[in-house]
């Protein structure tokens, strides 16, 4: 327990240390910038902007095409009429691509 404590104090004393530089501290002169602005809701809550999908998994797309299995999905793709990205291990299906299967296949 000791140790924790000192290193506690050690580290307070630090970061005192680099307060006290005043200005002409690199640590001043440096500005960070936000990865992702985020948006404070009346709540207090912080909301930050949601990514759109670029693909979907097999069961996303047999949700999204209202399927009620992942089976249907898998035979589409034997059947050659959905085309997935075998970059992974699992089957993902880009979003342009299922838009292009609905597309060629509305009678």
């Amino acid at each position: 327990m000791r140790s924790q404590h000192k290193s506690i104090k050690a580290t307070s004393a630090a970061t005192q240390a680099l307060d006290n530089k005043g200005s002409n501290s690199i640590f001043m002169k440096t500005k960070t910038t936000p990865i992702t602005t985020a948006i404070e809701l009346p709540t207090g809550r912080i909301a930050t902007p949601v990514v759109p999908r670029l693909a979907l998994t097999a069961l996303e797309t047999a949700d999204a095409l209202g399927y009620n299995s992942v089976v249907t999905i898998h035979r589409l793709v034997k059947r050659g009429l959905l085309h997935p990205s075998r970059a992974t291990r699992n089957f993902i299906f880009p979003v342009w691509e299922i838009e292009r299967f609905l597309r060629d296949n509305v009678k």
